[in-house]
Order: C-alpha cells, then sequence, then structure tokens
C-alpha cells in the first residue's frame, strides 16, 4: 500500500515538472528581439528625432550670407572648374553645377581672376576663379584696340569668346582663338573694361570704316604665316605690335583685302582681315608690303587631331552620405568666429559631421566625398 502510494505521488511530481516552460536560453537576445519588434516599421529620421530636439538659432556670431546680385551666368571652358577660396584653398568641381559672377575682374600675382558664385544641389559657395577657365562673351558693337588708348584695331559685329590676358586700370587684353582645328592662331588685341560687363548685344552691323571704301584685292590664299601689326610704324620692339599672326593653310573662307598696287618693298601697308565672309568681328591693321604683294607661297602644316584636355580632380556624391544636416547652416572656410561666411548649405545629406576639436563652437562636415568645411556646431543642427 505504501510502495503504491510512493509511486503515485512520483507519477504526478514527473507531470508538474513537464507542464513548466522551459526557460530562455538566452535573456539578453530575447528581449533585444522585442525591441526591435516594437521600433519596427519607424522611419529612421524619425527614430531620430525621438532622440534629438527642435534645432535650435544659430549663435549670434555665425552671420547668415546672401546671395549677390549676378551679373551674369559664366559658362566653363572644361567640365572641372577649380575656385579659390578666402583661405587659399582650392575645390574642384565637376558638373552639374551653375557659375555666376558676382563682381568685377581683378587682377592679381597670377593672372586675372572673377568673382563668382557656384551652385551646386543644395549648397552654394563663393570664391574667386581663374578667367582662362571660363567662358567670356564679348558684345557684338565692342571696338578692339592695339593698345590700351591705341589705335582701332578691329569689331566685333556678334558676340565671341575670349580669354582674359591682362588688366591695366580700365583697360583688358583679351585673346580669341581661331582655326582651332587646323594650326590655331590667335587675336590678341585691347579692349575697355567697360566692354565686359555691359548689356550683351547679339548683332551689329559693322562701322563705315569696316564697311566702306575697303580695298578691292584678295590676297593670294597660299601665302605663307604673316603677321598683322596695329601700327604703320614699328616700335622698339616690333613683336609687341601685333595684334594676329595668320597661317593661310589655304583657307577659303578667309578674306584678306589689300591694295591694288603696293609701292616700294620696305615698311608696311593697309590690311583688313576676316576669317569669313560672313565673320563675327573684322580688324584693320598693316602687314610687310613684301608679303602684301603676294609674290611668297608657302602652307601650313595643318594639326587636325589636336589631343583634348584631360581634366584633373573631381567633385563627385558618389558615396555614403550617413549624415544630414537639419538646419540651414552657414558654410566657413576657416574655424573662426569673426572670420565671414562662403556660402550656405541648406537641410540636405552629407558624408559626415562631427564637433571640431580645436574649436568646440564648430563643426567639420564633409559635404561630399573630400570636401570639407566648417559650420556652427550643435548636435540638433545634424542626423544622427
Amino acid at each position: 500500500m505504501k510502495i503504491k502510494i510512493l509511486f503515485t505521488f512520483i507519477l504526478l511530481f514527473t507531470l508538474i515538472l513537464s507542464c513548466q516552460p522551459d526557460p530562455p536560453k538566452n535573456p539578453d537576445k530575447e528581449k533585444k528581439d522585442q525591441d526591435q519588434q516594437t521600433t519596427e516599421g519607424i522611419d529612421p529620421d524619425e527614430e531620430a528625432l525621438l532622440k534629438k530636439g527642435d534645432p535650435p538659432p544659430l549663435p549670434e556670431w555665425a552671420l547668415t550670407p546672401t546671395k549677390k546680385k549676378s551679373i551674369g551666368r559664366i559658362q566653363p571652358k572644361s567640365k572641372v572648374v577649380s575656385l579659390q577660396l578666402e583661405n587659399g584653398e582650392r575645390i574642384n568641381f565637376n558638373p552639374p553645377f551653375q557659375i555666376h559672377q558676382i563682381g568685377n575682374l581683378k587682377e592679381t600675382d597670377n593672372g586675372v581672376v572673377m568673382p563668382v558664385r557656384i551652385e551646386r544641389g543644395k549648397y552654394w559657395l563663393r570664391g574667386d576663379i581663374d578667367t582662362f577657365q571660363i567662358k567670356i562673351n564679348l558684345s557684338a558693337g565692342t571696338n578692339l584696340y592695339d593698345k590700351p588708348k591705341g589705335v582701332l584695331a578691329g569689331f566685333v559685329s556678334s558676340p565671341i569668346i575670349v580669354q582674359i590676358k591682362k588688366v591695366k586700370k580700365d583697360w583688358v587684353r583679351i585673346s580669341h582663338k581661331l582655326n582651332e582645328k587646323c594650326s590655331p592662331v590667335f587675336l590678341k588685341v585691347w579692349v575697355k573694361k567697360s566692354a565686359l560687363l555691359k548689356t550683351m548685344k547679339k548683332n551689329v552691323k559693322y562701322p563705315a570704316v569696316f564697311s566702306k571704301k575697303l580695298p578691292s584685292r584678295q590676297l593670294n590664299l597660299d601665302a605663307p604665316l604673316f603677321s598683322v601689326y596695329g601700327r604703320r610704324r614699328s616700335g622698339k620692339n616690333s613683336s609687341d605690335d601685333i595684334i594676329l599672326q595668320l597661317p593661310m593653310c589655304n583657307d577659303q573662307d578667309q578674306v584678306i583685302l589689300v591694295k591694288k598696287r603696293i609701292r616700294g618693298k620696305k615698311g608696311r601697308t593697309r590690311v583688313y582681315f576676316k576669317p569669313s565672309k560672313d565673320a563675327k568681328f573684322m580688324v584693320r591693321g598693316w602687314m610687310d608690303k613684301e608679303m602684301a604683294t603676294g609674290q611668297e607661297k608657302g602652307s601650313c602644316n595643318c594639326r587636325t587631331q589636336i589631343p583634348e584636355s584631360k581634366s584633373s580632380g573631381s567633385f563627385s556624391a558618389t558615396g555614403s552620405l550617413d549624415y544630414k544636416t537639419r538646419t540651414p547652416l552657414p558654410l566657413f572656410a576657416t574655424p573662426k568666429t569673426n572670420s565671414k561666411p562662403i556660402g550656405m548649405i541648406m537641410p540636405s545629406p552629407i558624408v559626415k559631421a562631427s564637433q571640431y576639436y580645436k574649436n568646440e563652437k564648430f563643426a567639420v562636415i564633409e559635404i561630399e566625398p573630400d570636401l570639407k568645411l566648417y559650420t556652427p556646431w550643435h548636435d540638433d543642427y545634424f542626423f544622427p
């Protein structure tokens, strides 16, 4: 009897134990899975908002830059352009971007620069750009001179693209490329600085000095290389008087008019030059008499396969943009509270943002790969 009761008790105890749930093998993992289920479906930005407050106002020392009025939009000559900031640092830009002129040309030790604003996506920066990087349209109706306050050497009837070479007070020396596909040459003359800033005109008739009572004889198109001078008489250095050098290359479009009768073999005679019959500009200068007789013949080596220049440096957005700016922020070239901002960035994805360890008032942000600038720092200015 006792054995039967003992057996019954053991059986009941075994049944009770078998009904208890198994203890969790990894309590921490189970808790993490439960937390993940509660936050599943929440947008990362919304999740960050739960942890961060609204962005506070900018500090008083952080001035908000404004866009200066644009004088005009500028087209680059190549895909990559280099913008120089006020601290001397240079930033390379790849398209897409827009260039806006915001000031008059300036001459520096390294050449001529133009104050510009470059806009790209959600941010913009201002600085200086070397004029050889951009296309500058010279308006129709512009007079060309051989020297500052010099003699009239040409006239532009339709806009041409020029490169700035030198600035001298109110005068600018320009260069215009001709014959790009075959032995390129350059027209090098002076224009008034105001001509670069006036309202653009598309078409203007040639004045009388370039359209009436012109010589009727056209120079042979197989003449060798010759120079067009701005002056009738040579100075101490005749090369300074040259405004254009021409290899003829049997170009049937070129128009070179000289007098029918060339008296004497020395000195210079008047010449009128147009790159083509319907050319955008015309040159009025002087050439050596022995060349104007048309007795000498020659040819040029035509280079039809000119290698294209390769651009170096880039500014791409192909990277991991894990951070975001939450409020409009001024951009600085240097982490100094007394410095002026050089641009602005709107709320947008960026590569990284962190507090600058040398000056805790600033954040160093990487807007795109390898582009690092400074903004005011506050943890609530950025995600995450």
